[in-house]
């Protein structure tokens, strides 16, 4: 009985010193402004390999934009959420494309608007509260709505 006692104890050490450990934590990048650009997952894999440690890091990164396809335009928003700026970009205009671009509170209130759009276009709500508001790009009569978070 004391054999088998023992035998068990061995193997369970001999897995203990085989096992792997992972950690994780989320690393975020911000631009000059303080936006936040990208959040990323950092998994640490810490192995233990016969008394050997070894750390091997991978990374999941999310960045923190929206594109959609719309008419054929390519509109893109980021980052989101935000501090107060974000872009609104815009790919693939032609010469028959016509543009807006709208930021409302939740209430209703406008309180940005643009016709006809640059190719890059930077939306600065510092002045504004903390909150949601509603970004409308209507391009050539069909319309999308974004939630933008500013925190």
């Amino acid at each position: 009985m004391k054999k088998q006692h023992v035998n068990l104890l061995i193997i369970g050490m001999l897995i203990m010193l085989t096992t792997t450990a992972f950690s994780q934590s989320i690393v975020f990048t911000y631009d000059k402004a303080g936006n936040r650009l990208t959040r990323a997952l950092l998994i640490k894999k810490i192995s233990n390999d016969r008394g050997a440690s070894s750390s091997d890091e991978q990374k999941s990164t999310l960045a923190l934009e929206e594109t959609i396809t719309i008419e054929d335009v390519k509109v893109t928003i980021s980052p989101n959420p935000n501090g107060g700026k974000f872009n609104v970009t815009i790919n693939n205009l032609s010469q028959h494309s016509n543009v807006e671009l709208y930021l409302h509170t939740m209430l209703g209130k406008q309180i940005y608007y643009s016709k006809q759009p640059l190719l890059v276009n930077t939306v600065d709500i510092t002045n504004q509260q903390n909150g949601t508001y509603l970004l409308t790009v209507i391009v050539n009569g069909t319309k999308e709505t974004w939630k933008v978070i500013k925190q």
